[in-house]
């Protein structure tokens, strides 16, 4: 069953945060449910990702880790301001911008493939920027990172085609 949303958010009283790998199943359960609840447009696939029409926000909810594998997300994917140490479970592709900013990432292995927007992970605890996004239509944002070398950050917006 599908229904529409524009706008997927979980305030601090909507979340739910694993405490162990047991509980995992539940988060998934939990989350999606309450996406239901809003109305989310969503499909869970084969594979066990979930595609979502619509924006996802789970920024400041004290995140360690994602809550699911997300696939593909037609809107923007917000997972600033958590604790999260890896972006196992970000969407494969978002189609508006990425937001993984104020984390404590230093890596940004797992990080969508393609970014429709611009894509930011300013002040985490980069150490490179393997696992970047492929492609990123928009900016590009990775600022607060000190132990990112600035060489490595040229080197991948010419890539992109962006300028530095």
């Amino acid at each position: 069953m599908k229904t529409r949303v524009g706008y997927i958010q979980y305030s601090a009283t909507d979340r739910y945060t694993p405490k162990s790998t047991a509980e995992d199943a539940e988060s998934r359960t939990a989350i999606l449910k309450y996406l239901r609840s809003k109305g989310a447009e969503f499909t869970e696939n084969p594979d066990g990702t979930v595609d979502i029409d619509g924006d996802v926000d789970l920024s400041a909810l004290k995140l360690k880790k994602l809550p699911f594998q997300f696939g593909k997300v037609t809107g923007y994917f917000y997972c600033s301001s958590n604790r999260l140490t890896s972006l196992q479970g970000a969407p494969e592709s978002v189609g508006r911008d990425f937001w993984c900013a104020n984390n404590l990432l230093t890596s940004l292995q797992g990080a969508p493939k393609s970014v429709g927007g611009s894509f930011y992970c300013s002040n985490n605890r980069l150490t490179s920027l393997q696992g970047a996004p492929k492609s990123v239509d928009g900016a590009f944002g990775c600022s607060g990172n000190l132990d990112l070398d600035p060489a490595e950050v040229e080197a991948y917006l010419k890539k992109l085609g962006k300028g530095v």
